[in-house]
């Protein structure tokens, strides 16, 4: 739902950004980092997961970590393993039973620049995991992670599991707050046009527009009440890097000088956080403020980018007409 923003002078703006459902649809075709745990041993592991072309979603571990999960076994063995002890079972041609374990998939989204380690959010989804049959482990193998087919980013290696998993709710935690999602709303939205090529979009808006993105930012404090947005004037602002482009807006880091930054974190009983760059001001309770030198906003595109090249005119178009903030 959007979100009212105040602007200087009372009037209102409107942001766009995408739901909880569609963040952890789009964090399951291979977008982000992925960690498994199994409901019946407390170990964690990280895997790959990936999309086929049919919407299937496929995660793939190493023998050796997977051990951790009692999901070490030869695909065939574990497949039809009689004392496994499966959430259900569903029976095949020939009498046999195909095991789906109980598990939990959490997939965190990193903004995807080299220098910058901020999550933007992840994905805990709940449900079931089924080996894959030898026969259907080349057509998996086309599935795509992050936008390339997973036999790419595989390559060889002898000693990996491949796995089908089926969602059956999800709790996103972003900037927003803490969302549940049923598998319903998870199964019928889309997930974002631009997740698969997200990296090469930000390499190219950071060589081509980052220069007049600051200028447009700075500019922004003519038009925001950042005071009543737990933020001080936009136009200190000394650098910004966008963290993260979906097909509704995109995501900006915004730093302060250490010794002219404004976002505010009380602190209790006059104290101060150890090693805050910024500087430290007192207040009529007692109370002291230790200034923050960054801050993330989000900005909205005019109309939805279905494609990067729109993306990237929508982005050019922030030098010269009024985006949305939150």
């Amino acid at each position: 739902m959007p979100v009212e923003k105040p602007r200087k002078g009372g009037q209102q703006m409107e942001h766009r950004q995408p739901s909880a459902a569609e963040v952890a649809r789009t964090l399951l075709t291979g977008v982000g980092t992925a960690t498994l745990k199994s409901a019946a041993t407390r170990g964690a592991v990280p895997v790959l997961h990936a999309e086929t072309a049919a919407g299937a979603f496929i995660l793939v571990g190493d023998g050796h970590t997977l051990a951790a999960l009692g999901l070490d076994s030869p695909v065939n063995d574990l497949l039809y393993r009689e004392n496994a002890e499966p959430r259900d079972t569903a029976a095949e041609p020939g009498g046999h039973s195909v095991v789906r374990y109980p598990v939990s998939l959490t997939v965190s989204s990193m903004a995807p620049v080299a220098d910058l380690n901020i999550e933007r959010g992840s994905a805990a989804l709940d449900g079931t995991l089924t080996p894959l049959p030898a026969n259907a482990v080349p057509a998996a193998l086309q599935a795509m992670c992050s936008g390339i087919p997973l036999a790419e980013v595989l390559g060889y290696r002898p000693d990996v599991r491949l796995f089908s998993f089926a969602p059956e709710n999800a709790v996103v935690s972003n900037g927003t707050g803490r969302h549940d999602v049923a598998l319903t709303d998870l199964q019928k939205c889309t997930p974002d046009l631009l997740a698969g090529c997200e990296g090469p979009l930000l390499s190219a808006v950071e060589h081509e527009t980052a220069p007049y993105l600051l200028g447009y930012v700075r500019s922004l404090d003519s038009v925001i009440d950042s005071e009543s947005l737990g933020f001080g004037s936009l136009s200190t602002v000394e650098s910004v890097r966008v963290i993260g482009i979906d097909q509704y807006g995109l995501d900006l880091r915004c730093t302060w000088d250490a010794t002219n930054c404004i976002w505010r974190a009380l602190q209790p009983d006059g104290g101060t956080s150890g090693g805050c760059p910024g500087r430290k001001i007192g207040h009529d309770d007692g109370a002291a403020a230790c200034h923050s030198a960054s801050a993330t906003i989000r900005i909205s595109f005019a109309q939805t980018a279905r494609t990067p090249e729109a993306a990237l005119q929508e982005i050019r178009a922030l030098a010269g007409a009024e985006a949305v903030v939150i």
